[in-house]
């Protein structure tokens, strides 16, 4: 008999994410329309310094993308962002756990 010590990855392990990423998510889902930094900051009870990072990484792991109209930084708190459409229905299953 041969035993594995192989596990199955949770949806956080195989994406890289983890609470707050998911909280992040879940609220730029959720609204109708692309939210300011300032609004995301405000609904996450997380240090902004914290949010950002994770704004940050969001955007380079492709999840959430930022207006191209805007004219400011992505660490603006005017920035505005939103999901990214091609990942909508991955985004939806991970924040589901």
């Amino acid at each position: 008999m041969v035993y594995s010590n192989f596990r199955s990855l949770s949806i956080s392990e195989k994406y890289d994410l983890d609470n707050l990423d998911i909280l992040i998510l879940k609220l730029l889902l959720k609204s109708p329309h692309r939210l300011e930094m300032k609004k995301i900051i405000e609904n996450i009870e997380y240090p902004e310094i914290e949010v950002k990072l994770r704004i940050h990484s969001l955007l380079l792991k492709g999840y959430i993308r930022q207006d191209s109209r805007e004219e400011v930084k992505w660490d603006s708190n005017s920035a505005t962002f939103y999901t990214n459409s091609t990942f909508r229905e991955e985004i939806r299953g991970l924040t589901e756990i």
